[in-house]
Formats: structure tokens, sequence, C-alpha cells
């Protein structure tokens, strides 16, 4: 038997033959492989139990085992917490001498207030400056009016309460009056005038008083004090916004 090698057209067929053999064998080779990787390469997946963690060994392609490191942020990037706030305070109601019973509180009052009218003229010609100050530290006499008490009436007041001292024991607050020939308003009208005490040194007396159609700083007795000051005739008496010892009590002029 001779055998004929195959002609130009038999291996012209073959060709396709093996294509499809290879073809099948390619594919079946990818198929066994997908089998494996699928759970790795598509995460969605559900994941191998932990026999086959073997095949995830390598990571998938475009993901790194280890996370990128972050640069450090910037100084301004940076979140700054806010510093923790401090309990606000509750605002209180100004201090009322009535309620707590403070005499010094109350005599701080009464010379801050004839403080802040320093400097005013004329205001007080036609209204008196006492009943002004004791109307606006609540000391005004029940029943008077502010616009026309004079400082004779206090003075009347003051000894039916035994509130009239001597001008040694005077204390800053305290009400001192004193004799005006003019010029000290609605509440000289009997000759008599008053101010507020703001301070003692030895036997000078400082205080503050509407004289000659001015609200001015006053003194009566020693030497004359450093800042610009008035000087009145000594003064007739003190009268007290507080009760006070015996000893202190002056008798009435």
């Amino acid at each position: 038997m001779v055998l004929r090698r195959p002609g130009r057209s038999c291996r012209w067929l073959s060709l396709p033959a093996c294509g499809v053999l290879l073809g099948l064998v390619a594919c079946a080779t990818a198929s066994s492989g997908t089998l494996g990787e699928a759970p790795c390469l598509h995460p969605t997946l559900a994941q191998p139990v932990r026999p086959l963690a073997a095949l995830c060994a390598f990571p998938p392609p475009g993901r790194s085992e280890t996370p990128p490191k972050r640069a450090p942020a910037s100084r301004s990037d940076r979140t700054v917490s806010p510093a923790p706030r401090r309990p606000v305070a509750s605002l209180a109601p100004p201090e009322s001498p009535d309620l707590l019973g403070d005499v010094d509180l109350r005599r701080r009052e009464v010379v801050r207030s004839a403080q802040r009218v320093l400097g005013v003229t004329g205001s007080f010609d036609n209204r008196s400056f006492l009943g002004h100050i004791l109307r606006v530290n609540d000391l005004l006499p029940d029943g008077e009016r502010a616009e026309t008490f004079s400082a004779m009436q206090f003075k009347r007041w003051a000894e039916s309460r035994k509130r009239l001292v001597s001008a040694g024991s005077a204390l800053p607050g305290d009400i001192v009056l004193f004799p005006c020939d003019g010029g000290c308003g609605v509440a000289a009208q009997d000759g008599l005038a008053a101010g507020v005490v703001v301070r003692t040194y030895e036997d000078r007396l400082e205080f503050v008083s509407y004289v000659d159609s001015r609200v001015r700083a006053c003194h009566a007795g020693g030497t004359r004090p450093r800042l610009p000051s008035r000087q009145v005739r000594d003064a007739v008496a003190v009268v007290s916004i507080a009760p006070r010892p015996a000893s202190a009590e002056a008798p009435p002029r």
C-alpha cells in the first residue's frame, strides 16, 4: 500500500480544524481559571470561604495591598476644635441698698449721684439740689416734694429722728448743712444750703454742693485742698443718712 502526501488542498482544510481544537482548549482553560479568580476580581460576588483564601494571595489588578500614605495636612487644612466655652454668668440686676441693707453701698451711691452732676450750671436755680439727690437715692422723706425740698426742712426732719451728728463724725454720703448768702438755689430759701460729703481730712470737710449757680466741689474748715474747691463758711450740722450710735450725735443748733 502506497501512502501519498496530502496535497495543497488538504493542508488548507486542516488549518481550520486545528484552530477549532485550539479554541476549545483555550476556552476550557479560561473557564477553569475564572472559577478560581472571579471572587477576587469581582468583589460583588460571594466571597470564598477560608479554605479558598489562598486564591486571593495576589491582589487584583489596579489595587495595592498597602493603603496609600496620606500627606500631612497643612496648617490651614487642620481642623481646630473650638475651645470650650465658659459658662456665662447671669447678669444680676443692680444691687439695691434697701434689699441688702448695706449702708456703705448706699453711701457710695449718694456720693456718685452728686459727682455725676459736677459742673452743671443754672439747673438747680428753680429746683432743689438737695431734693434731687435725696430722690434719686430713695432718701426723700415721705410726703415731701423733691423740687421744693429745702435744707431747713431736712434739718427739722433729722432733728426729730436724731440724725444730726457733729462735723467731725461726718462720713461720705452724709448731708452737710452750711450757711449760704446766695446762688444756692431753691434748697437755700432760708439761708441754709446742703451738700453731699465726699471725704473728711483732719479738720477739713470736702463735699459737693450747688453754690454760685453751679454744682462744684466745696470745702469747709482746714486748709484748701489740692484740687480746685470753693471754700464756704463752717458747717452748721451734718445729717447722717443712716442711724448712728449715740456718741456720734450732736445737739441741734
